[in-house]
């Protein structure tokens, strides 16, 4: 099983329909893990700790503990922008489980974010 459909098989657990940002982010991540290592390595340390797991209180603490662990990367990044900043940004999208969120208004940051990394991307 890839690492891509173990997370995707617990965003389904948590009741995360496609419709969330957090699959558009899991796709997106998956287009790139095989340009920058740190994609790949991200993607597979996370369906390494959900791997066989099927407890929906389980999984959601493996994203929190994740997403809390991104933040505190974030804060000591200094917010220096460039495709790694933008990279743990959109990792956020990925790991946030919120139900009651503003779909549209989450699809429009990531669009954004997408964009930039795309960006960086091509100026190397």
């Amino acid at each position: 099983m890839r690492n891509v459909d173990i997370v995707e098989k617990s965003l389904k657990i948590l009741g995360l329909t496609s419709n969330y940002s957090n699959y558009e982010a899991l796709n997106f991540l998956d287009c790139y893990q095989n340009l920058e290592i740190y994609i790949n390595s991200f993607l597979d340390l996370m369906s390494e700790r959900l791997f066989n797991i099927s407890d929906k209180k389980e999984i959601l603490n493996i994203f929190n503990e994740l997403n809390e662990s991104n933040w505190k990367e974030i804060d000591s990044y200094n917010y220096k922008e460039d495709k790694y900043y933008i990279f743990l940004r959109l990792k956020v999208f990925l790991l946030t489980v919120d139900y009651e969120t503003d779909l549209k208004e989450d699809h429009e940051w990531l669009n954004f974010f997408k964009k930039k990394f795309i960006e960086y991307l091509d100026e190397n």
